[in-house]
């Protein structure tokens, strides 16, 4: 069963007008972009920066409003993003310093989601949720600037799953993290998956975090689907075997380690 589909999504924004052309065109982004992502499955989405991955995760949040196409989830289709949605769909963000409200304490970036419930309940959830992550409960009176990159994406990704999410949409969530973190970060997520039942959109740049995570993906190129694949090694479209063979090796050659030791 299809947690979440795209249909046909197009999404246009309005130029800066030129002094002396007048209007200019408006520029398509996204151009009838079709997905689907099946209940507890990771789909990646790869595509170059300006390619239209963060615009498409925004329809999917419902930041930003399609010109054309049709959303569906678990079932529900729609022409856009529906208020009742608004629980079932999370994103994590790139980065979480931007993300995080500075002024807030770790409880209450986490309890935000959770303001409607009891006092006694909200306490239990934000600690069990900061459990979850991996993280202790004494950082809960800490601030975001008293963590480190990747504790704070534990965070992001805790406050996420506050809403008790079906679907979770991490837009280049690891990107800006060190290798060791981002390892540790891969390993939480997927005991996620498994535990909650969660669907995954994937979104990034990065062959190797792909192949780590995710059991299918998209390629998104100039706003369009391009491919879609189950294995990096085996891609089809040039800008996909361009990416590849970009790819630095997971271990350096005897002659690169030679050349090093002189």
């Amino acid at each position: 069963m299809s947690v979440f589909e795209a249909h046909d999504l197009c999404k246009s924004y309005a130029q800066p007008r030129q002094k002396f052309l007048g209007k200019m065109p408006r520029k398509m982004i996204l151009k009838q972009v079709s997905l689907f992502i099946e209940q507890g499955e990771c789909v990646a989405l790869i595509g170059p920066s300006g390619s239209g991955k963060s615009t498409l995760a925004k329809l999917i949040v419902g930041l930003e409003k399609a010109d054309a196409g049709m959303l569906s989830f678990c079932g529900q289709q729609a022409t856009s993003f529906q208020p009742v949605w608004q629980q079932e769909i999370q994103l994590v963000f790139q980065n979480p310093q931007a993300a995080l409200n500075p002024q807030m304490t770790i409880f209450e970036c986490i309890a935000e989601p959770l303001r409607n419930a009891h006092q006694q309940q909200i306490d239990e959830k934000v600690r069990a949720l900061l459990e979850e992550v991996g993280l202790s409960s004494e950082l809960l009176t800490c601030y975001p600037s008293d963590l480190s990159g990747g504790q704070q994406q534990r965070v992001m990704i805790a406050r996420a799953l506050s809403r008790q999410p079906k679907l979770l949409i991490l837009d280049e969530a690891v990107s800006s993290l060190d290798m060791m973190i981002r390892q540790q970060i891969f390993v939480l997520l997927k005991r996620l998956q498994e535990q909650r039942g969660l669907s995954y959109l994937f979104i990034t740049h990065d062959l190797r975090s792909v192949e780590k995570m995710a059991t299918r993906f998209y390629v998104l190129y100039d706003g369009e689907i391009v491919e879609e694949n189950t294995s990096i090694h085996t891609l089809q479209h040039p800008f996909s075997k361009a990416l590849y063979e970009a790819m630095l090796p997971l271990y350096p050659s005897r002659k690169r380690r030679e050349c090093y030791a002189k």
